[in-house]
């Protein structure tokens, strides 16, 4: 029986006063749930061992954090925290077992491998042109926000974080609520649930749950883990039918799915692994009648959406097959599986690559929208773009030879577009680009670097594409018409369209393609401001705004 019966005080030195609103332990729409989730194993000291749940000669650790307290801050914003830690052993039993609880929360926390600014300069030490503006964000809105340091580190343990960032695949319809849902689904079926006792009696209440650690996931070792191997024996099945092509990176062998089942005597639509919930139904209760109910249970923790729960067994499998911390300990492996093996059936490039960051603490970039048009636009590598392509190869290679700690980058990455994505007011004069521009909202086209967002931002002077685009011409129009015999006469990519002379919506010239790129919605320029028609510099029109 696993029990919690102790209680630890770890002093956390030095973190921002900022953090004090974004830390979580628990969250209001799971009730009673602790997020904040410590499991390991410690090499064993001396012969006292406490519990029955120990591999040999090791000493199974694990709690969560229950409370914290902030100090006083000093001139730079950093205080101390005082974390009240539940345990199932003693504090102070041996060092080393408190180094690594210690270690483990101040990873949670995002403290032990923060970003600083100092880091800046290392990220763009082969590109020194991004620095500037990498930067002015960090002086101007990220340290207002956020402090000295930007969270960053092992969040999330090893096999919790893939469970966590599973449920996270396909973009669920209420996002972080619905990945948390899934999480606790999934640590409440497969999971043993811890009791309190000891010092900890008066928490009973609480549901908290032990999964294998990742060691004994790639150690295929779940004798304390029954409720776990049962489904685990399920998903073995389900991987050895359906994950059955091989590829190479380095020297080791990875598996994926077929594209179609050769000779299947299933429907067509139920032959590859099936994307809707009724193909799924009659193609697995079919070939795997006796593991169908535990594979239905994993699909309905995974919010009955099949593609999730396929990304769940091949982030599982692949652990027991390959074993990441052994595979992807080269930052060129993981490049080489991004850039060529991101299609592969039956895995999400970017789920592997959020975990293998926030749980494995590897330097892996997650290229999600955000990061795509962050890269495209403020940092140049496809100014006109639509934001809607992937990256191609070359620019995976450029990317990864141009930025070093891909992980550090990708986090000021992701605190910049959110406080764009939530308009929170420290943001609204940067990262127009990011942002879709017209009616159509996601499914049209993002702003790019063009005359109207980038009049409405602070960071042209550091931002390369800007300065890529800042001498072409472009023409100013009251009607659409003229617009585009213009833009056509003159060879024009922009075109600006004018309402009573007030610049209001953008459009482009691709070849033969006259489309609307931006619309003024959401962008402070007045009905006091006055262009006449006519051919101007893109920078001179911009400092006419």
């Amino acid at each position: 029986m696993f029990i919690l019966n102790y209680l630890h005080k770890v002093s956390i030195k030095s973190v921002p006063i900022h953090w004090m609103t974004r830390i979580e332990l628990f969250t209001p729409d799971l009730e009673q749930f602790p997020l904040m989730y410590v499991h390991f194993l410690a090499d064993k000291e001396g012969d006292e061992i406490f519990g029955d749940y120990n591999a040999e000669d090791k000493q199974r650790i694990f709690g969560f954090v229950i409370k914290y307290d902030w100090g006083k801050p000093d001139e730079d914003g950093l205080c101390d925290m005082e974390v009240q830690f539940i345990c199932n052993i003693p504090q102070n039993l041996k060092v080393s077992y408190d180094s690594k609880i210690e270690d483990e929360i101040c990873h949670r926390i995002g403290i032990a491998d923060k970003v600083s600014y100092k880091d800046l300069a290392h990220i763009s030490a082969n590109s020194p042109a991004s620095l500037p503006l990498l930067q002015k964000i960090w002086k101007d809105k990220l340290e207002n926000i956020y402090g000295k340091y930007l969270p960053h580190g092992r969040i999330f343990e090893e096999t919790y974080g893939m469970v966590r960032f599973s449920a996270a695949g396909n973009a669920p319809r209420l996002g972080k609520t619905s990945e948390f849902r899934m999480l606790y689904w999934y640590m409440k079926d497969l999971g043993e649930r811890i009791k309190f006792k000891g010092k900890a009696k008066h928490l009973a209440f609480l549901e908290f749950y032990l999964i294998p650690t990742y060691d004994e996931i790639t150690g295929v070792d779940f004798k304390f883990f029954k409720k776990f191997f049962k489904l685990y024996k399920s998903t073995k099945k389900f991987w050895q039918l359906e994950y059955t092509l091989n590829f190479q990176i380095n020297n080791s062998t990875f598996t994926a799915a077929e594209k179609r089942v050769p000779n299947s005597p299933l429907p067509k639509s139920a032959t590859s692994l099936p994307i809707g919930r009724e193909d799924f139904a009659t193609r697995y209760s079919s070939l795997l009648p006796q593991d169908y109910d535990n594979l239905s249970l994993l699909l309905q923790i995974f919010n009955r959406m099949p593609s999730r729960l396929y990304g769940y067994i091949w982030n599982i499998m692949t652990a027991v097959t390959v074993d990441y911390r052994k595979v992807f300990v080269s930052r060129d492996d993981f490049r080489e599986f991004y850039r060529d093996h991101r299609l592969e059936k039956g895995s999400s490039a970017k789920v592997i690559a959020c975990f293998l960051q926030q749980a494995f603490g590897m330097e892996a970039l997650p290229i999600d929208t955000w990061v795509k048009t962050f890269i495209y636009f403020p940092l140049g590598m496809r100014p006109k773009d639509i934001g809607k392509t992937e990256p191609r190869k070359s620019e995976i290679n450029k990317l990864y030879s141009s930025y070093n700690r891909l992980d550090k980058l990708e986090k000021l990455v992701w605190f910049s577009s959110m406080g764009n994505k939530t308009n929170k007011s420290e943001f609204l004069d940067i990262l127009w680009c990011q942002r879709y521009g017209t009616d159509e909202g996601s499914d049209g086209p993002t702003r790019g670097a063009n005359p109207l967002s980038c009049s409405q931002c602070i960071l042209r002077n550091e931002c390369i594409s800007y300065q890529a685009i800042k001498n072409e011409k472009i023409y100013v129009s009251n009607t659409q018409k003229e617009l585009k015999e213009q833009m056509i006469k003159h060879n024009l990519f922009y075109g600006v369209l004018t309402e009573k002379l007030t610049p209001r919506k953008v459009h482009v010239l691709e070849g033969n393609n006259f489309s609307e790129r931006d619309s003024h919605s959401g962008l402070d320029i007045s009905v006091k401001t006055k262009i006449k028609a006519g051919l101007y510099d893109l920078d001179t029109f911009v400092n006419k705004i």
